[in-house]
Order: C-alpha cells, then structure tokens, then sequence
C-alpha cells in the first residue's frame, strides 16, 4: 500500500513591551501581543494576550542596607497566555478516500473531521507572587513562587451527531485550574579561587 500525509501551519503575532525602573528600587513592565494561526477556524483565528509585572528591590532602601544581604526582591506578575494543543486543520471537514468505498468508476470518501469555524485559543489566566534573596556576598541564594492558573477555553473532542459520519469533533469546552508554589535554595560550601563547592535543592506542589 501507497500512503502519505502533509501538514502546515502559519503564525503571526505582534508584540509591544514597555519597562520602567526607578531608581533601581521599583519596577513595572508591560507586554502586549495579538497572535493569529492558521489552526483554529476561519472567524477565531486572531487573538490579544497581554500581561503585566512589578517589582521592588527592597535591598535597596535605606532602611535594609546592611552588610550581609546582597539581594532582597519581591515581585508579582499576572497575565494572559494562549496555546494550541491539537494537530493542524481540525478546524475544518476533512475526508479521507477508501479504496474500500468503490462504486462503479469512483472511490468513495468519508468524514475525517467535522469542522468548526469558532474554533478559537485556550487562554491561561496567571496569577504570580515570588521573592529572590541573597545573602553573605551571594553564598546562600534562595527563589520563592505561589502561583495560580487559570485555563480557559480548553479545546477537546465533543460528542456530535454520529450522523454526521464521525462521533465526535474539537470545541472549546473545557476549563482547568493549577496552583501551588516552588521553591529553591542554593549556597556555597565552599568558594576559594581553586575550589568551588555548592549545593542545592528544589521542590514543588501543584
């Protein structure tokens, strides 16, 4: 038997990020961007996602300076994503010829695919608050997250009419939620101009 297959998928996207910092204390940035793929369907293709961030770098302020600590930042950030997780054309009716199907001097075709031209992004809501410290001219180092996940708009395969000539087809009918916190820490055992020796752990729960 003679077979094959041949897939293709376009993406554009455009982006604008702004940053500010003052004073090397506070700091805000901003991103914005729309994105357009040729796999979702024909009237949901394009999408805006944007997020946005803050900081302080509280090892900089008067009342924190002292000798042992070298970095001090909390930050938090919050923001929308979006993602594709299906193969390309599965929002559009495909067919597949059968040499199985033949009827007179034609082969038939049957349903591969039922399309659907709302067929749009899944988009992640994110919520992030997370701390950096530094201590003892950068020997001990630790990171700290708590985050919080919003997905909506999950695309999955729904029951259709087997009428139609396939049983189910792709909508955005799904929703999923992830939080939890990581962690991790590091430090130098030992930090000569020979002999460099550190260890670290990390750990997580969602």
């Amino acid at each position: 038997d003679l077979g094959g297959s041949k897939s293709k998928s376009r993406r554009l996207g455009l982006t604008a990020n702004v940053n500010y910092i003052y004073d090397n204390r506070y700091f805000v940035d901003f991103s914005y961007r729309v994105d357009g793929k040729s796999d979702f369907g024909s009237k949901k293709r394009y999408a805006p996602f944007w997020s946005t961030g803050i900081g302080w770098n509280l090892h900089n302020e008067n009342f924190l300076k002292f000798e042992k600590l070298n970095l001090l930042k909390i930050r938090g950030s919050v923001g929308y994503t979006g993602k594709v997780n299906f193969e390309p054309f599965q929002s559009i009716t495909m067919y597949k010829y059968e040499n199985t199907l033949e009827y007179l001097h034609g082969i038939g075709a049957i349903p591969q695919t039922i399309g659907n031209d709302d067929l749009k992004w899944e988009r992640e809501f994110s919520y992030n608050i997370g701390a950096d410290i530094s201590l003892f001219d950068r020997r001990l180092n630790a990171t700290l997250d708590f985050y919080l996940k919003r997905t909506k708009d999950l695309v999955l395969d729904a029951s259709i009419a087997p009428s139609t000539g396939v049983v189910s087809g792709k909508q955005n009918i799904g929703e999923m939620e992830n939080k939890g916190f990581e962690f991790s820490v590091d430090g130098f055992i030992i930090q000569r101009n020979d002999v460099w020796w550190q260890l670290g752990m990390n750990g997580s729960t969602n």
